[in-house]
């Protein structure tokens, strides 16, 4: 409710609609998700916006947009693990193990207690499937 009004005050302001996106992704309606995080990036391209959109792609199921963004984040943040998983995810996502095996790896060296990633490594270490 809170948001529409902004939205209706400031309707061209990115912050107003990245928090409109923010919103909606929280409502798990992730379409209104994306078109608010889109012209939110549109204005001012900040890397919260991104990494929220790549999120809201990853439950939208583009897991190749989403993962190109992470990948893009993970350039200037090579040691944040929570882009790592994320990666590794949508890897999984577009049946390219071998790939979200090596994020997995890179996370569990920066910080071998997560435990996420510990128990997708070994989820796939233990049903054989083809790393190609």
């Amino acid at each position: 409710k809170y948001v529409d009004l902004a939205l209706k005050i400031s309707p061209d302001y990115d912050f107003v609609l990245f928090v409109a996106g923010k919103v909606h992704y929280a409502l798990k309606d992730y379409e209104s998700a994306k078109f608010f995080l889109v012209k939110s990036w549109e204005m001012n391209p900040t890397k919260d916006v991104e990494n929220l959109l790549a999120l809201n792609y990853l439950e939208l199921g583009d897991f190749r947009a989403a993962n190109t963004i992470f990948l893009f984040l993970l350039e200037e943040n090579a040691y944040n693990t929570t882009l790592l998983l994320n990666s590794a995810k949508c890897y999984e996502k577009m049946s390219d193990i071998k790939s979200a095996k090596e994020q997995l790896a890179k996370a569990l060296e920066i910080f071998p207690e997560m435990e996420e990633a510990s128990e997708m490594l070994a989820r796939f270490n233990e049903a054989p499937v083809n790393e190609d």
